[in-house]
């Protein structure tokens, strides 16, 4: 229980003391026992070819994908004097620690992170494929284009008022009965459109020597 405290910001796991991590058993959890992490993905594909003949193809493919996370993380904070100028300190009581003030003198304060995301993407591929001999050389061709779009929206969630426990004598638990989760008045949104064309050329001499040339806009 002598172990000080060092320059302190924001924490996901142990403190930090003078730079390093606190002295503290690598098994200690610093968290609450019902924090969760739950993600479900789902995708989907379709694939389309047809050959024009032994040389050349038409393939086309498409690919929709979602993304849902809800995830309910609980870091604790180190009440310090600077986090509490910063105007941005939570409700409820956290008593500051300072520099060189030993585990038994410092509080942690719970950081709740909660969201829900859910990002979804429709993507949709054609390629030309073929090749040609021009001599010796043999080519071989891919031409197409890609369009697409993704959508993501967050949403962040704050809770009141906020667990205080001692560090030395940090004990894991699950919610405390009274806290509040409030859905932020905010949230993010995210949108994004691809469109690309596209054009290689891989040139044989040889088994042993092939250059690749092409062109892409986006």
């Amino acid at each position: 229980g002598n172990e000080q405290l060092g320059s302190i910001e924001r924490i996901y796991g142990s403190p930090f003391n003078e730079g390093r991590p606190a002295n503290v058993d690598m098994d200690r959890y610093f968290g609450n026992t019902d924090d969760y992490f739950d993600q479900d993905n789902f995708v989907a594909k379709a694939k389309v070819e047809h050959r024009y003949s032994a040389n050349w193809k038409l393939v086309n493919q498409t690919q929709a994908t979602q993304t849902k996370l809800a995830a309910r993380p609980t870091p604790y904070r180190v009440c310090t004097v600077g986090f509490n100028n910063a105007g941005s300190a939570p409700t409820g009581p956290c008593p500051p620690a300072a520099v060189g003030d030993p585990l038994t003198l410092v509080t942690l304060q719970s950081d709740r992170r909660d969201r829900a995301l859910k990002d979804q993407s429709v993507f949709n591929q054609t390629d030309l494929i073929g090749s040609f001999d021009t001599g010796s050389i043999r080519h071989t061709i891919v031409a197409g284009g890609e369009i697409g779009r993704d959508q993501t929206y967050n949403q962040a969630f704050t809770w009141s008022p906020r667990v205080t426990q001692n560090f030395e004598n940090f004990t894991p638990g699950a919610t405390t009965p009274g806290e509040t989760r409030t859905q932020a008045a905010t949230h993010t949104e995210g949108n994004g459109k691809t469109l690309g064309l596209y054009a290689n050329d891989t040139v044989a001499f040889s088994d042993e020597w092939k250059l690749t040339t092409g062109l892409r806009w986006d």
